[in-house]
């Protein structure tokens, strides 16, 4: 079930959102872009990256093999960066249309100091989504930096929800912006 719930919402996030890693090596095919290393995203203590096909929407994605919990960074190169909003909003009411429940009350602007002491700012959105007996908690950041606007993604159950959102928030800490003057050039 929980496989299927995040099936849903990637293919939901499809049309928002295109992979840029720092981790992800370009395929043979194409030349790596200046953005490729716009975000350096180091795997959380006792968590697994998952491997993603050239094709993934995913610009990083970690499981729990415990708990099976997960965590999903998607990013967007924006041509404007007043469009990153309607993105987000975007996103927003595509989660709450599969009857995501949200937490009006957990909605809050948050800022956060990445590695190399960036300050982002976003905003902190909670879900929760029950079908039959199973409820998953959602947890979302949303922000930009420099000319990308990235959603990151955590899916708990209601008993690894503090733990997880503790990894969630540390796993945004410990991301090392990269210039994009620093990324890898075509050989």
């Amino acid at each position: 079930m929980r496989k299927l719930l995040f099936a849903i919402v990637l293919c939901l996030a499809l049309p928002l959102t295109s992979p840029v890693s720092a981790q992800t090596p370009p395929s043979t095919a194409e030349a790596p872009s200046p953005s490729a290393a716009i975000l350096t995203i180091p795997t959380p203590a006792a968590w697994e990256e998952k491997t993603l096909t050239p094709d993934d929407y995913r610009t990083k994605a970690f499981v729990n093999p415990q708990t099976e919990s997960s965590i999903e960074v998607f990013s967007k190169k924006l041509e404007h960066v007043e469009l990153a909003n309607s993105l987000f909003t975007s996103f927003d009411h595509q989660l709450i249309s599969i009857s995501f429940e949200k937490n009006a009350t957990a909605t809050a602007e948050m800022t956060f100091t990445l590695k190399d002491e960036t300050k982002v700012s976003g905003v902190w959105n909670e879900y929760a989504y029950t079908n039959r007996d199973i409820r998953i908690n959602t947890v979302t950041f949303t922000f930009t930096l420099q000319d990308y606007a990235f959603i990151i993604v955590g899916y708990f159950s209601p008993a690894e929800r503090e733990t997880g959102i503790d990894v969630l928030k540390s796993l945004i800490k410990s991301i090392e912006p990269q210039s994009v003057a620093d990324a890898p050039t075509a050989p």
